[in-house]
């Protein structure tokens, strides 16, 4: 079970969910810090599979939050902030699917020509636009354009699994932008797909002193978001982010990126994944 957008603070917030904390942070009694904790945002999930889901559900709104949930999100962090919780009773834990935001697949055909497209993703597709149903099918133009409409595929996916690269960069939050001009250009993309990765990116990426970036690995890509497309293409090029905001650099190896030459039907993709969902376990 999991539960979503968790926003309603009561005035009495021993009557709330949150009564199972009171006892050990009276803190949250005070006013001021009820209203901190409004309009935050917490997802949660149950760890036993013994109850049906009403049941999770009836304990969770009288009962409050307990052992038996894992939690993380914006309320969780507020609530860490007032109870001032800095001991091995709360532990941070990875968390257990990774979504892939914004993975956008462009098409250049040397034809005009109808051009299939299998996701065969391990995890789940989140959405799509245009629609996906078991498959794409569109006629795309050599200019890229899909069906008289769309520039490009785009579609996002939560992941069972992650593997990023062992290399990677460490790069000043206002280095971003040249950043990625630099690094995608060596990588193959061409200028307008950068300035649409860099229209999405820095505006999405949380603001921090330096960002920890790295790529997941092709044999990771080709195994758990392989492209199917028909026909072929001649170069394909896939490049998927791993960004994490760290607050001091690190040292890490620099990748050598060995720029592909663009011939024939080109296909491009890009995506990322923000490393930034902290979750918590109750004990």
């Amino acid at each position: 079970m999991t539960i979503v957008d968790i926003k309603a603070i009561k005035k009495h917030p021993e009557n709330s969910i949150f009564k199972s904390l009171i006892l050990k942070c009276p803190l949250l009694k005070e006013q001021n810090n009820i209203k901190r904790l409004s309009g935050k945002v917490a997802q949660c999930n149950f760890q036993s599979k013994l109850k049906n889901e009403l049941d999770l559900e009836k304990q969770f709104v009288q009962d409050g939050l307990s052992t038996d949930f894992r939690c993380g999100g914006t309320l969780i962090e507020e609530l860490i902030q007032i109870c001032k919780i800095d001991n091995p009773n709360w532990t941070i834990e990875p968390p257990v699917k990774r979504v892939v935001k914004k993975p956008v697949i462009y098409l250049y055909p040397k034809k005009n020509e109808i051009v299939n497209v299998k996701l065969k993703i391990d995890g789940t597709i989140i959405k799509a636009i245009p629609e996906y149903k078991n498959g794409w099918s569109f006629y795309v133009n050599t200019k890229g354009l899909i069906n008289k409409k769309y520039n490009y595929l785009f579609y996002e996916a939560s992941l069972n699994n992650l593997e990023i690269s062992k290399e990677g960069w460490i790069v000043k939050y206002s280095n971003l932008s040249s950043f990625f001009d630099s690094t995608m250009r060596k990588i193959g993309f061409n200028k307008n797909e950068i300035i649409q990765f860099k229209t999405y990116w820095l505006k999405n990426l949380p603001k921090a002193s330096y960002y920890e970036i790295r790529l997941l690995t092709n044999k990771f890509i080709s195994q758990n978001m392989a492209l199917d497309i028909t026909p072929k293409p001649n170069t394909l090029i896939r490049a998927i982010f791993y960004f994490k905001p760290i607050n001091q650099t690190i040292v890490i190896k620099e990748p050598n990126i060995i720029t592909p030459k663009r011939k024939g039907f080109v296909v491009v993709e890009w995506g990322g994944l923000i490393e930034n969902n902290k979750i918590y376990s109750l004990r």
